[in-house]
């Protein structure tokens, strides 16, 4: 079955040919039905016209005879004069039965009555009593609905009819029929219908003979003119089913034709394809075959088909047994280069973690700023650094750099460009001083042309300064009380570039609760599937609405900007945050300074699980209480000094007071005893339960008790 689905040769040959008259067919079909329906149009609409024209000269002939010869009225003025009233005092009435649909014989009878009884002056029985007009009228009738009977059915035509052009409603209002009263098609004189706006065009604005087609028919217009005015038109409808019966007889004789030519055809084929072509098609198959056998099991030699005939197909055979050679060669040259090229991957890789071990691995902490990175290369290494540490000078020193170019010299660039600078900050150099030196280092030997965009702060904690130089990096983004603004206007030099460069530094106030972004131009640059950047703009805005950890944020939201767009530059974030911090100073404390301080603390941590901070008001409470009762029995003057600290989820509660020496932790205490009780015993179990740690120690002669919690459920 399997053998018998195969798509051959053959089969090709014969669904090809299959396909091949079938379109011949079609197009034969089409072309020759286009020319047929092409002839049947233009014989229909001349029948059309010639006889909407003779109509219209016998009707025109018939008024210019009773008017010359006065023996009879006008036909048609008269007419159009006594059914114009009947139209203008029944016009509502008129239009309403005009237009309704014709779905029962009671319906057709009941339009049939309406119209009889609203005629019944023109068309009523007898001639007696009858006035010359109407006599003349009622003789006049029967002869031209004759002619137009005789006219209709001379030619074919369905229907033959007169009416007259209301232009004011733009109605077509009927006065002959050819047709029989009986017809649901029949337009009683006197009923109406709208206009088409192709006859109003071609025949009434322009005044001339039209003719046009409508589904299966063929529709003919003519005025009726007299003494240069028209007084009614006539219309004639013609079917051509007739004429489309023998177009298909036309057309499936032309089909057969076709079908016994192209069998032929076929059968012709199928014998000079096997005589000249499927032989060599075998062998060149064959051929192959078995060369693909040969390089499944690992040997990749060359197989010729031997052919023999001087055509395209000895061509392709030697062409197919020269791409077996060169396949050959070209699988060795590859097996060869892909042994170096894992062994260079290998050797990236291990380059790779190297780079990104020599970089700081955790955020740094200290008692009012916290340090926190990401690095994310665009390939196996990167041309992006930072760095962060305590200086000898008791300062916080952090840097972000990117060199330029990818890969491995930027790295190497960069690795060098690292270690100088880190070795002036741990000499204690200010940060112009840093940049100026590591701009001279970067300098020396430097013949690739590399550079290095820094920024490069030192921070001090006991002045809450930051003094920093930016070297053509990009600018921060300082993220104060909920806004993000770049800073750091005026740029350095690029270092690495000139030897003798100047380094200015600039100098920012640090408060708590602020936040610096550090980021290299692969945060920012950052493109989509549309080529557009991710830019500055969005920066600030996740900044801004960034609920939780910033640089997972930032990298997120790049990450979706871009989409399926590769990473091309690496992307490398650091963060400083100044701790928010909170200081209470409470001298000789009373109860009374017990919910104060709490309110205090609860504004602080605002915004945190409320769970969590009325658990911290327990611990608040039970402390300070103790405070007040025992701990400055002896003290003149008594004091507590209290130092709230917000590190992101995590508050950090430090005491400090200049009571009675006390270690809170080392005192045994009995289960019934009151846990904070001094006197009673610490009972230090109910704080331990509340709290994430508790530390005591003396300093300087005082009490120092730190306690911290994390206020996130």
């Amino acid at each position: 079955m399997k053998k018998f689905l195969k798509p051959t040769i053959r089969k090709k040959i014969v669904l090809l040919s299959a396909l091949l008259s079938i379109l011949l067919i079609a197009v034969s079909v089409t072309v020759s039905s286009a020319i047929f329906v092409s002839r049947i149009k233009k014989d229909a609409q001349t029948q059309c016209r010639t006889s909407c024209e003779m109509l219209g000269e016998y009707l025109s002939e018939l008024e210019m005879q009773t008017t010359v010869s006065g023996s009879m009225a006008p036909f048609i003025t008269y007419y159009k004069q006594n059914l114009n009233d009947i139209y203008a005092n029944n016009r509502e009435e008129i239009e309403e039965m005009s237009l309704k649909e014709i779905n029962s014989p009671d319906d057709l009878a009941e339009k049939k009555s309406f119209f009889t009884e609203l005629t019944s002056g023109l068309f009523g029985s007898g001639m007696m009593g009858l006035s010359y007009d109407k006599s003349s009228f009622r003789n006049l009738y029967p002869e031209v609905l004759a002619e137009m009977e005789r006219l209709a059915s001379a030619e074919g035509f369905i229907n033959c009819k007169v009416f007259y052009y209301d232009a004011e409603h733009n109605n077509m209002v009927f006065m002959c029929d050819s047709t029989y009263t009986t017809s649901v098609t029949y337009s009683y004189p006197g009923s109406i219908e709208k206009t088409d706006e192709k006859i109003k065009t071609d025949v009434i604005l322009k005044g001339g003979v039209a003719d046009f087609s409508l589904d299966d028919y063929f529709m003919g217009y003519a005025p009726v003119v007299i003494e240069n005015e028209t007084v009614a038109y006539v219309s004639f409808k013609y079917s051509i089913d007739h004429l489309v019966n023998n177009e298909k007889e036309f057309i499936w004789m032309l089909v057969g034709i076709m079908l016994g030519a192209s069998v032929v055809i076929v059968l012709v084929y199928l014998f000079l394809a096997d005589r000249w072509l499927m032989k060599n098609v075998t062998k060149l198959s064959d051929a192959a075959r078995k060369f693909t056998s040969h390089m499944n099991e690992g040997e990749i030699v060359p197989v010729d088909a031997e052919i023999r005939t001087n055509d395209e197909i000895k061509d392709l055979s030697d062409d197919f047994f020269a791409l077996q050679n060169k396949v050959a060669a070209y699988s060795e040259d590859i097996a060869k280069k892909s042994a170096e090229e894992e062994r260079i991957l290998a050797e990236l890789n291990i380059a790779s973690k190297i780079q990104l071990q020599s970089l700081p691995d955790k955020p740094l902490s200290t008692d009012s700023a916290r340090i926190s990175s990401f690095i994310k290369p665009a390939k196996e290494v990167g041309g992006d650094l930072f760095d962060y540490f305590f200086t000898d000078e008791g300062k916080v020193f952090f840097t972000i750099a990117d060199v330029s170019g990818k890969g491995v010299p930027a790295a190497l660039f960069m690795m060098r460009g690292k270690e100088i600078i880190r070795s002036c900050a741990k000499a204690g150099m200010s940060a112009a001083k840093i940049a100026e030196t590591a701009n001279a280092e970067l300098c020396k030997n430097n013949k690739e042309g590399l550079f290095i965009t820094a920024f490069i702060g030192v921070y001090d904690e006991k002045a809450k300064r930051l003094t920093y130089v930016r070297a053509g990096h990009e600018q921060p983004f300082l993220l104060r009380d909920g806004v993000a603004e770049k800073i750091g206007e005026e740029s350095n030099a690029l270092l690495g570039v000139f030897d003798d460069a100047p380094f200015i530094s600039e100098t920012l106030e640090i408060r708590s609760g602020d936040k610096i972004l550090l980021y290299t131009d692969g945060l920012n640059e950052g493109i989509n599937e549309k080529n557009e950047e991710f830019g500055y703009d969005r920066i600030k805005e996740t900044l801004e609405n960034a609920s939780g950890e910033i640089l997972a944020a930032a990298y997120e939201a790049e990450k979706a900007f871009a989409g399926a767009a590769e990473q091309f530059d690496d992307i490398t974030m650091v963060l400083f945050e100044c701790v928010k911090s909170d200081t209470i100073a409470l001298h000789s404390p009373t109860y009374d300074d017990i919910p104060v301080v709490t309110d205090r603390i609860n504004a602080f941590v605002q915004g945190l699980d409320p769970h969590k901070i009325s658990e911290l008001d327990v611990i608040l409470d039970e402390i300070l209480n103790n405070y007040v009762s025992y701990a400055f029995d002896a003290v003149k003057k008594p004091q507590i000094d209290i130092e709230a600290r917000l590190d992101r989820d995590v508050v950090q509660l430090s005491f400090v007071d200049n009571g009675a020496l006390f270690d809170p932790l080392q005192q045994q205490t009995p289960a019934a005893t009151n846990v904070l009780d001094r006197q009673g015993g610490l009972g230090i179990t109910l704080v331990k339960s509340l709290s994430d740690s508790i530390h005591y120690r003396v300093f300087e002669g005082k009490n120092h008790l730190t306690i911290t919690k994390t206020l996130k459920g």
